[in-house]
């Protein structure tokens, strides 16, 4: 007769320690790529481009926030000059799309002003430009 030679709640456990140590990791790829997305977005020049601050609201509601089953774990959005209701507007939208993803770990990133997309259908690039590099960001960090 053949005899395992091993727990099963030992197996269990182990593999749950996986699935933690992997989730972590996905956490910080995750996060790690947000970063990467906002620094682009946010330090793009209008010769670049971009748009012009005038208010700075637009440019300071370029942030995300990061959720797991449906609780943040990571929000960044920064005020940049005198743009301290930007960086407020583009939390709050942020949080508001967040309901919408009640499972797993999300990365929701937005410019948070109404009026985002009106500036990039002018040729502008708010964020847009910056989100094409998300996919091959988060492939090489989750590869490492």
């Amino acid at each position: 007769m053949i005899k395992a030679d091993f727990n099963l709640s030992a197996v269990r456990k182990y593999i749950a320690e996986q699935v933690r140590e992997y989730e972590l990791h996905v956490i910080q790829a995750f996060t790690d790529a947000g970063n990467a997305w906002q620094e682009r977005a946010k330090l793009k020049t209008k010769s670049q481009g971009s748009f012009g601050n005038i208010t700075f609201n637009l440019r300071s509601s370029i942030g995300y926030i990061l959720l797991k089953d449906g609780v943040e774990l990571a929000e960044s959005f920064e005020v940049v000059g005198t743009g301290d209701a930007g960086a407020e507007k583009g939390l709050a939208y942020a949080r508001e799309l967040a309901g919408n993803y009640p499972a797993g770990i999300v990365l929701i990133c937005v410019a948070g002003m109404e009026y985002a997309a009106a500036v990039e259908s002018k040729g502008y690039d708010v964020i847009t430009g910056s989100s094409l590099y998300m996919e091959q960001d988060l492939a090489e960090l989750l590869a490492a």
